[in-house]
């Protein structure tokens, strides 16, 4: 760091750098790779009893995509496919043990550079200005020497933090102040594969790809760890994150009272485009075969899915945050202080730069109503630009008339100072997070993703057939195909917030003591959900993992309409938590050479829901009642936590050199229990 002045008294400067440069062993991670038996079809160890010298427990039987049995576990050279063989014998490592255990470690060495410099400016007595700027770059290393994909499960990142302010602070009179600030913050993260990883075409696969270096596979073995190509966080990708803000606070001493006057305002962005889907990501967890190599060799991906594929998922998201406040702080008598205000900060919910995302309405789909948008989207899908979407780009509405006021007290029932009481209400609105319907995009038909439950690794839409045509789908028109996942969010949203409120009782006893109990409570209301709107109807012994598509609410509806559903997750307002604690606590202020300091809370939380961040994933258990599967204790819940800490210091024995030598040592001493 260096610092210093430009012109005295008036013009200052100071900045700094640091640098941080890692070198480590990465930790041992584990796989099961081709041994050379594997790759000449011999299945018969490793898929063997370990009774006959063989790894698994019990023999599995192999069997091939008709289901019959390969003889002896062994399975025939001429009927691998060449794509899986490539990939097995060229860029996986060959393990020289019997079962195939291979070990292998990630790059960990991970630099960062920060950067910082200020200059501040005394315009006059009444003026000041300063100006900042941070620069924070990490980066990310990913390794691939050409021949083990093994370390590719590591993205590469090139992150880049940047953050700027000015500020100018105008002092009217002694009891008059204004301060002024503008900020502008950027995140850079630039994500990718290994330059030189290889994509599916280079090893023969006949599909459209959309990136030249990058591979996501996953292959499971007897063992279940199997190994991995590449990973959902590796692809390329790039995320960008904006935010501009312009605040100004002003406060004004008159008399008894303080009063400030304020406002915030935001415009935050996130820009992205990521390839985490467009280059396919396939599976092979052994359901052809009964063994997750056996069906790379052999070329048959299975699961659900075995096959996820669509075109760049790309977000523009957009949202304005404002907020203005007034409070006044003022002491009625020398024994009472007060302080209240109000907070107006509206819930404008964010929205995708091009409009793309979509609502899905049960009414309309009763009606058979199709959007004008897209006309070939299933019935009951809304889009930004129909005319039953009252609420544009958002597709849900902005409440204007939030207030949240607040209040605070603090008296001193004798003015002796050896006894306060403290009480304080406040009521907090939240702001909808930017990133909250970013799945939006993954909805069809922007992606256009599809799934495949089985097929061949080196010709995977060799039977793929969708709106009348065949064949690989991608590049991508508008497609929506059969059980698709849809998110989305209802048209009149009902904005969270909590309330807050505590009381405590403070007492000075004797000379050095201060005891405290506290009393602290709040309640959140309409914290936002998420439930699946299109749940399976249980209908006894007939029902089976794999109908479970057709017992769902819009195909036993309209089978016609209804089968291009799957799971729609749709956002609910409706969760409520709650919290009371009780809150213990005893000092003892430094004198007779030490202090003790000892608190217990005794606390109880509980949640219909924790607010998991987006709209995705994670639904209710029960999508009729969140009551009968979701209420309970919250996350974070600890009934009771007590703490005691003691810091002892020596006061010096004997004399002379004895006393400077043991005087001032100190014992401190913290035991936690919860």
């Amino acid at each position: 760091t260096a610092g210093g002045r430009i012109i005295k008294d008036k013009l200052f400067f100071f900045g700094g750098y640091q640098g941080t440069r890692q070198r480590s062993d990465p930790a041992a991670n584990k796989a099961y790779t081709p041994t050379a038996a594997t790759l000449k079809g011999d299945f018969s160890v490793v898929d063997g009893a370990k009774a006959n010298g063989g790894c698994l427990t019990a023999q599995r039987n192999l069997k091939d995509p008709t289901g019959v049995l390969y003889p002896g576990n062994k399975i025939p050279v001429n009927t691998f496919d060449p794509a899986g063989l490539k990939l097995a014998s060229t860029y996986i490592p060959l393990s020289a043990d019997p079962c195939g255990l291979t070990y292998f470690g990630y790059l960990a060495n991970n630099p960062d550079d920060q950067w910082i410099g200020r200059v501040d400016y005394n315009i006059s007595a009444k003026q000041q200005f300063y100006g900042r700027y941070f620069m924070y770059d990490y980066t990310a290393l990913s390794l691939f020497d050409g021949h083990n994909a093994l370390t590719t499960g590591s993205p590469g990142n090139l992150d880049r933090s940047q953050t700027m302010t000015i500020g100018d602070t105008y002092t009217f009179s002694p009891t008059a102040v204004n301060s002024l600030h503008a900020t502008f913050d950027r995140r850079r993260d630039n994500r990718s594969s290994a330059a030189n990883l290889f994509s599916p075409a280079d090893l023969g696969v006949n599909m459209f790809i959309n990136v030249p270096n990058y591979t996501q596979l996953s292959v499971s073995s007897y063992s279940g760890s199997g190994f991995n190509v590449g990973c959902g966080t590796c692809a390329l990708a790039n995320f960008d994150i904006n935010t501009y803000q312009l605040a100004d606070d002003f406060t004004l001493i008159r008399g008894k009272h303080q009063i400030a006057v304020g406002f915030d305002g935001r415009k935050d962005q996130f820009n992205s485009y990521n390839n985490q889907q467009s280059n396919g990501q396939f599976t092979f967890n052994g359901g052809i075969s009964g063994d997750g190599l056996a069906d790379l060799l052999i070329g048959r991906f299975d699961g659900s899915p075995g096959l996820t594929d669509g075109n760049v998922i790309s977000d523009y998201l957009r949202q304005t945050v404002m907020a203005a406040y007034v409070q006044d702080a003022f002491r009625p008598t020398s024994h009472l202080s007060i302080n209240l205000g109000v907070r107006w900060e509206p819930s404008v919910p964010s929205y995708d730069k091009y409009g793309r995302g979509n609502q899905f309405s049960y009414p309309l789909f009763l009606q058979g109503w199709h959007s004008s948008q897209f006309p070939l989207a299933p019935a009951g899908l809304i889009f930004t630009g129909d005319s039953t979407n009252k609420y544009g780009k958002a597709l849900t509405a902005a409440h204007w008339a939030t207030f949240s006021p607040r209040l605070g007290i603090v008296w001193d029932p004798n003015g002796d100072g050896k006894q306060t009481i403290r009480a304080s209400f406040g009521l907090i609105h939240d702001t909808t997070e930017l990133f909250y319907p970013e799945r939006w995009t993954t909805n069809a038909p922007y992606v256009s993703s599809i799934s495949l439950t089985s097929g061949q690794f080196s010709n995977p839409f060799a039977s793929y057939v969708s709106n009348g045509k065949s064949g690989d789908p991608f590049p991508g028109n508008a497609i929506f195909a059969p059980q698709q996942a849809y998110i989305s969010v209802p048209g009149n949203m009902k904005v969270t917030y909590m309330m807050q409120w505590n009381i405590s009782y403070q007492r000075q006893i004797a000379k050095d003591w201060v005891v405290t109990a506290n009393y602290l409570g709040n309640a959140t209301r309409h914290i936002w959900g998420s439930t699946d709107i299109n749940y399976s109807i249980y209908t006894g012994s007939t029902a089976t993992t794999s109908n479970s598509n057709q017992r769902r609410l819009t195909y036993l509806l309209n089978p016609a309409q209804g089968q291009y559903y799957a799971d729609i997750q749709q956002t609910d307002d409706g969760a409520n938590s709650e919290y009371h604690g009780l809150l213990m606590k005893a000092e003892h202020r430094m004198s007779h050479h030490f202090t003790l300091f000892t608190t217990y809370t005794w606390s109880h939380c509980v949640s219909s829901w924790d607010f998991a961040g987006e709209l995705a994933a994670t639904v209710y258990q029960n999508p009729l009642n969140r009551a009968t599967g979701e209420r309970g204790n919250c996350g974070f819940d600890h009934r009771h936590n007590f703490s005691i800490s003691l810091v002892a210091t020596s006061p010096g024995f004997g004399g002379g050199i004895a006393k400077k030598i043991t005087q001032d040592w100190q014992l401190a001493p913290l035991a936690n229990l919860f």
